[in-house]
């Protein structure tokens, strides 16, 4: 395997696939629904598994619902707890102070000692809200490098396997995240140009995309660790 990320057969390789038209059209629809983010979500760590396999064509088929559904539900389980610092310092520091600023009346400002503490308190706050959304950005490729390569969510949450990951591999990780986010974001601007409607059905490009560069990360990382390093246990083929 290379160990350095394939960026053409990465920004390629949705439309080498015959039926790319057909099966963005259901993950569209999907997205359009309250829950169809969560099999599309099981669909595109399916990407992942593939690519930090080598597999690059085709795209997976809609074809296994109960899997793409239980993986789905595992991506979120997984996002939401690695994301539970940065949500919880979000909500102490910026909370309080949109609660003080909406709940004033105007005839009544807020107390001034108690709005400069909440805003003294929020700014503070900036610098580590900064730091571990970036920490995020490089963590992201790896843990659903893990969950894809073992379907473990503990293991996906273990810091310490993704440190030595990312150790392994800081570069490629960095890059993979900025091609897959500049892939996310490209889908979001195109589709809003047209009309909204077509936010819902690029986003699944801009999907699989981000989850086939991290799907290379990965494999990049996991290729690179030291060779005392126990491998986690691999999903069958």
């Amino acid at each position: 395997m290379e160990n350095r990320l394939d960026i053409d057969t990465g920004l390629r390789f949705f439309f080498r696939d015959p039926q790319w038209g057909r099966k963005l059209l259901i993950g569209g629809l999907l997205q359009l629904t309250l829950i169809g983010g969560i099999p599309l979500a099981g669909w595109a760590l399916e990407i992942q598994r593939r690519a930090l396999r080598g597999e690059n064509e085709p795209l997976p088929e809609w074809d296994d619902w109960g899997k793409y559904i239980v993986d789905g539900l595992k991506m979120w389980l997984v996002q939401v707890v690695w994301g539970l610092p940065l949500i919880i310092l979000w909500v102490v520091t910026f909370f309080p102070m949109m609660v003080l600023l909406l709940g004033a009346d105007t005839s009544s400002p807020p107390n001034e000692a108690l709005f400069l503490g909440i805003s003294a308190l929020f700014f503070c706050a900036m610098p580590f809200l900064a730091i571990f959304g970036l920490a995020l950005y490089l963590f992201w490729p790896l843990y659903s490098g893990i969950l894809a390569d073992t379907g473990d969510i503990l293991q996906a949450l273990n810091p310490l396997r993704v440190f030595k990951l990312l150790r392994a591999s800081f570069w490629q990780t960095a890059l993979a995240g900025l091609f897959g986010y500049m892939a996310i974001y490209a889908a979001s601007m195109v589709g809003m140009m047209l009309l909204f409607i077509g936010m819902f059905f690029l986003a699944p490009i801009g999907l699989a995309i981000m989850h086939h560069f991290f799907g290379q990360a990965y494999r990049i990382a996991r290729a690179k660790l030291p060779a005392a390093e126990p491998a986690a246990p691999q999903l069958p083929a």
